[in-house]
């Protein structure tokens, strides 16, 4: 039950109409106001936490919020749901108060978040599902993420045409796809500047590539990537998520020995000042990199055959 007869006695002198606004009208106010900045995949994620926690706060007026009961919605929350999920919807929930009310400080305990073991598929298992989809819908989003380490949103957002340099050998990622608040698929730009980068790609993914534009191929959205991978995964031994192909592209460069700089380069994961560091290391490790991993694809192109 919500008590709304107790004023928290620390409650600072601010505008009144803004400190008798209800919990829910805040964070409703703040994910419009932060729809102009934020991608359209983090505000469709806002409004799906907005609808589906901590409901027992919506309706307190922020004069009336107290740490104590903050934290016991957050304690019953949790016992439903994974830690990472709490923190999440946590986060939003604190950003929309404080952008109201900026003293805001309660001090909430969240559950802890335990590392998870990373999955990665067997190579052999990787294979075995490679022939099954050879010339099919599903051929390319597996291969881009088997063989370049391609997110499903960038895949889905890849043209054959435009996006893919046949002669110099390389991928050019700058699009993401996602779902937008009204659950529509729209293209836009990476989240992060890391994000636009040249993947190179072994000589026999380039012929791959170019069979499926010359036949109009259409590459399928993340969602239906997901799908099916989650549907056919069994088939093959393999527990991981589509995702998991991109930690094997990362496992290959490991055991390669390329240096770590490059490794988050080719995947997107370091921040643009990274990068500037190691920027002429890079340049001189390219191409002796790039033929350490085409050769290495091309013993794996062999047992595909």
């Amino acid at each position: 039950m919500i008590l709304l007869d107790y004023i928290n006695p620390a409650m600072p002198d601010y505008d009144v109409a803004v400190m008798q606004m209800k919990v829910g009208d805040c964070v409703d106010k703040y994910i419009q106001r932060k729809e102009s900045s934020l991608s359209p995949k983090t505000i469709r994620e806002y409004w799906s936490y907005r609808r589906t926690s901590f409901p027992d706060l919506w309706l307190i007026p922020l004069n009336r919020l107290t740490e104590q009961k903050v934290q016991q919605v957050v304690d019953d929350f949790a016992k439903d749901h994974e830690p990472k999920t709490v923190k999440s919807r946590w986060f939003l929930f604190q950003a929309a108060i404080k952008y109201f009310w900026r003293d805001f400080n309660f001090r909430i305990e969240l559950p802890s978040i335990k590392r998870k073991r990373l999955e990665m598929p067997e190579e052999g298992d990787i294979i075995r599902m490679l022939k099954d989809v050879e010339g099919k819908y599903m051929e390319i989003p597996l291969y881009l993420a088997t063989f370049c380490g391609m997110r499903r949103g960038e895949v889905g957002a890849l043209d054959l045409a435009t996006d893919v340099n046949y002669e110099k050998k390389f991928i050019r990622v700058s699009k993401d796809m996602v779902l937008d608040k009204d659950g529509n698929w729209i293209v836009k730009e990476p989240k992060t500047t890391a994000g636009k980068r040249n993947i190179p790609i072994p000589d026999f993914l380039v012929e791959k590539l170019a069979k499926a534009r010359d036949e109009g191929r259409k590459i399928p959205n993340p969602n239906t990537i997901t799908k099916w991978f989650w549907a056919h995964r069994g088939e093959y031994g393999i527990s991981c998520t589509y995702h998991g192909l991109r930690h094997y592209y990362v496992s290959v460069m490991t055991a390669l020995g390329v240096p770590e700089p490059y490794q988050m380069k080719r995947v997107g994961h370091t921040t643009n000042s990274m990068l500037k560091q190691y920027q002429e290391y890079l340049k001189e490790k390219d191409a002796e990199i790039d033929e350490q991993m085409n050769g290495y694809f091309g013993s794996v192109e062999e047992k595909l055959k």
